[in-house]
């Protein structure tokens, strides 16, 4: 909104973007891009200030990116500047302030910082979940078979079953998919067919 004169620094440091910086919708004030979307969204580095702690209600960036996906609607993005953010005023007139948290000692970050956090957390947050084909019940059985067997090949007996049970825990909590498991049995596989070639080889 009301920006300075487009320069010829500006529009080599857009290098790709030139088209989107030439452009741009260019706006007087606030309360012109306000009344163009449904909801107007502020986003500030600081979370309270005396006397005004109302003003700066917030909620935390990933948060509110899952709120985004559920909204029928325009949403408006402001951005204060670099220097010292959005006023007071211009945070009266948000519906809802992002905090994007940092760390305490220095929680301000650069302006396109923030903007790329935001965005990412709102792609990240839309973007479709792809499911993994799981390794089933039975398949699960047969790589315990497999593993077992190469712990009895490998390990004293009487360290075999709590190293049978941490490698069940490991795998239960990894959730592997179908991929991961033919991959795995591979290994376990190839480790037994040679264990076996060499206890051939010591019996002759």
């Amino acid at each position: 909104m009301n920006p300075p004169k487009i320069s010829e620094e500006a529009r080599r440091r857009s290098m790709h973007g030139l088209d989107i910086l030439e452009n741009a919708l260019i706006l007087e004030n606030i309360d012109e891009a306000i009344n163009m979307v449904d909801y107007a969204v502020g986003t500030s580095a600081v979370t309270h200030r005396t006397g005004k702690r109302h003003l700066r209600t917030y909620i935390e960036v990933r948060e509110f990116a899952e709120k985004v996906k559920k909204i029928d609607g325009n949403i408006g993005l402001f951005f204060g500047r670099e220097s010292i953010g959005l006023t007071d005023e211009e945070l009266s007139k948000m519906d809802i302030m992002v905090h994007i948290p940092a760390n305490p000692e220095y929680p301000v970050l650069n302006l396109s910082h923030a903007v790329t956090i935001v965005l990412y957390e709102i792609f990240r947050a839309k973007r479709p979940k792809g499911k993994r084909k799981k390794m089933s019940r039975e398949a699960k059985r047969v790589l315990y078979e497999k593993a077992f067997e190469l712990i009895d090949a490998l390990i004293p007996e009487y360290r075999r079953t709590p190293t049978k049970l941490a490698f069940k825990r490991v795998i239960e909590r990894s959730m592997p998919s179908e991929w991961e498991y033919h991959r795995i049995m591979g290994i376990f596989a190839e480790a037994i067919r040679m264990i076996k070639e060499c206890k051939k080889d010591n019996e002759l």
